[in-house]
């Protein structure tokens, strides 16, 4: 059994439409390596503001996810491509496309993703002895 901590999922989202809500607000006390928290959701999907720190595991979605970066810096294999992207940077992954994130460092992204598309899995933290 790993000792990694689990990601937190929280998909409930913080704000309703038409709600003013800021991501310092969203992300305070919050200290989990990989953290994602359900922001407000518009039509039929969700915006979701995640905390990124480590390495996620492939996998895919039955509906498109779109990654922005707003603080720090992440990598994204996209079907075996990787890709950096910056604060001011983002993608979105197709559905059904495999993909798999990491972070060296603590970075703060934005996701939308259908309202119905569920957040699961495990990441791993990285090796900070270097």
């Amino acid at each position: 059994m790993s000792s990694d901590p689990a990601p937190v999922f929280l998909d409930t989202p913080l704000f309703a439409p038409g709600e003013v809500f800021s991501l310092d607000g969203a992300m305070a006390g919050r200290s989990e390596p990989w953290f994602n928290q359900s922001l407000v959701r518009a039509n039929d999907s969700v915006l979701r503001v995640a905390k990124l720190h480590g390495e996620f595991h492939h996998h895919s979605h039955d509906t498109d996810e779109l990654f922005f970066v707003v603080d720090g810096a992440m990598q994204i294999d996209i079907d075996g491509t990787m890709h950096d992207l910056r604060a001011g940077q983002g993608v979105c992954i197709p559905a059904g496309v495999t993909h798999r994130t990491r972070a060296d460092e603590p970075a703060t992204v934005l996701l939308v993703a259908a309202s119905e598309a569920s957040m699961a899995g495990r990441a791993t933290t990285p090796d900070t002895s270097r």
